[in-house]
């Protein structure tokens, strides 16, 4: 019990050691958690008596950990995470909440249809909507910030769970009336020097594009790169280049979708979730439907 207590006592000051470790530098983490370098530095020198061993070497504005300070400050924070978890997960005690993360281009038409199906099968289930690239859902998934993402591709990672629903195909969008809207389709090498309009990296439109132009030896001219691929339609629209985006990306009614022929123009829809962790009885349900539920676009 003497040892348990005085762990707990060493917790604020453990806190101090990640967040240096976070923010690289006592000023930045002080400001993050509001209080004044000195009374940072004064913390870790408690910390640093009280184990009997330098955590910090001091030299100017440089700072760098002794090997005992990298060891605590990673064990530190791992434990931090798990009190975030922890917190986070009682607060939906007793609730009914599904916290759902998706990907920008599955907004506008897929998930509210999927999300009203089962509202009407279960209406005093509620809902949080999170929107985002595949890599921070995924992080959002590992963070268990969300209970169930839908992600594309699938992320190749142990920890994560997926179950493909359907593949989307990706295609060129340009303005209404422009050399290339009267075409039936477009291999991808036919895009070598048209102005593109492409999905910041991270996200999974970008992904299939940057293999595209690899799996054919074109490098691409980019000018744009935006994390709305309905800004990225409406760029295009407006004549200032040509976007590849998702069907499900909408936007101005003055452009012209041609399919890709390439094979790699298409991407992997999957639903995701922590793997060997048990769901809530709303969860589970809003997994099942959403596995059951006819394919997308």
């Amino acid at each position: 019990m003497h040892q348990y207590r005085a762990s707990m006592a060493l917790c604020p000051n453990l806190l101090y050691l990640s967040s240096i470790v976070e923010y690289g530098s006592f000023a930045a983490a002080a400001a993050e958690l509001r209080m004044t370098p000195s009374t940072l530095s004064r913390g870790i020198r408690r910390l640093e008596n009280e184990l009997g061993m330098a955590l910090v070497l001091r030299s100017g504005r440089s700072i760098e950990l002794t090997p005992a300070g990298r060891l605590l400050a990673e064990h530190s924070r791992l434990a931090l995470r798990q009190v975030r978890i922890g917190l986070r997960e009682a607060r939906l005690t007793g609730t009914k909440l599904v916290r759902v993360g998706l990907l920008r281009s599955l907004g506008s038409d897929y998930m509210p249809a999927v999300v009203g199906s089962f509202a009407a099968r279960w209406p005093d289930v509620e809902f949080s909507l999170r929107e985002g690239s595949s890599d921070g859902l995924a992080e959002m998934l590992v963070e268990r910030e969300i209970d169930v993402a839908m992600i594309a591709p699938p992320p190749e990672r142990p920890e994560i769970a997926a179950t493909v629903l359907f593949e989307q195909r990706i295609d060129v969008v340009v303005a209404a009336g422009t050399r290339l809207a009267g075409r039936a389709s477009l291999d991808v090498r036919e895009l070598a020097g048209e102005n593109l309009i492409l999905s910041e990296s991270g996200y999974a439109a970008r992904a299939v594009a940057d293999r595209m132009f690899e799996s054919v030896g074109l490098h691409p001219k980019v000018i744009f790169e935006t994390d709305n691929m309905e800004m990225a339609v409406s760029l295009a629209a407006a004549g200032v280049g040509v976007a590849v985006a998702p069907p499900t990306a909408r936007g101005n009614d003055g452009v012209v979708r041609v399919p890709l022929t390439d094979p790699a123009a298409r991407r992997d829809v999957a639903v995701c979730r922590l793997a060997g962790v048990a769901l809530a009885r709303h969860v589970a349900d809003f997994l099942d439907h959403v596995t059951s539920y006819p394919a997308g676009a």
